[in-house]
């Protein structure tokens, strides 16, 4: 089983994590989805936020901007981090279950086949 999380606005990917008022974390196991929590950012610290974080205890967090510091802690922590990444949750998620790599500055909001040219 693997945790991703994912910060949101609406039901977009946050473009900023000190900015971010919630996240949704989502359990995986075997490619498919067992849970969903939406999981509430109230801290207005962003260190905080990397705290409150830190709690839930996800294996994967997919995020936009973040600051230096808050990147700095999550890449010394456990959490696999993939910052930059902009469009929407479900499309992000939809290529998480289908173990596409995501890397950071990806924007999912084309279609699989509009993002490699599948014809």
């Amino acid at each position: 089983m693997r945790r991703i999380a994912i910060t949101v606005f609406h039901e977009r990917v946050a473009p900023r994590l000190d900015s971010a008022d919630n996240l949704i974390l989502v359990t995986v196991d075997n490619g498919k989805i067992k849970s969903r929590e939406l999981v509430l950012l109230r801290e207005k610290d962003p260190l905080r936020k990397v705290d409150v974080i830190f709690k839930i205890k996800p294996d994967l967090l997919i995020c936009g901007w973040l600051t230096k510091m808050c990147e700095y802690k999550l890449r010394h922590s456990n959490i696999k981090l993939i910052p930059w990444v902009q469009g929407n949750v479900e499309n992000i998620l939809s290529l998480c279950l289908e173990n596409t790599v995501i890397e950071g500055s990806y924007y999912a909001d084309k279609t699989l086949s509009e993002l490699y040219s599948v014809k």
